[in-house]
């Protein structure tokens, strides 16, 4: 009777490692898929501020074309002067965005969620 332990300990060992097995491959899966989607958080806040940049560069365009559309006009007007703030506004968008990419730091979008941008190794 002092065999049996010895016997049933032999038998279950097999199963006792296949499911060892399992459960650190789904634990190394799960730490994968952690580290994946913080990678890609991180990115799409990237990718959403490049183009945000990219969309205060063509209105930028647009600005400078109305303003060389409204030669002449009185430089006092509301049409000239709302030209002029959101040139401002854009060009001021432009230069801090591409210095949180550059730099990191914290941005803000347009809906006014804030994100911190890791500083990028090239």
């Amino acid at each position: 009777m002092a065999t049996t332990p010895n016997i049933d300990n032999k038998r279950y060992q097999g199963l006792i490692i296949s499911i060892a097995l399992f459960l650190s491959l789904i634990g190394a899966l799960l730490a994968f898929t952690f580290y994946t989607s913080s990678l890609l958080e991180r990115n799409t806040a990237l990718i959403d501020q490049t183009n945000q940049v990219a969309n205060s560069a063509q209105s930028v365009i647009k600005d400078l074309f109305d303003l060389d559309n409204s030669y002449g006009e009185d430089t006092s007007s509301p049409h000239i002067q709302r030209v002029l703030n959101r040139l401002e506004e854009n060009t001021s968008l432009i230069t801090n965005s591409l210095s949180a990419i550059e730099q990191g730091g914290k941005i803000t979008d347009s809906t006014g969620e804030s994100y911190n941008l890791h500083r990028r190794k090239l």
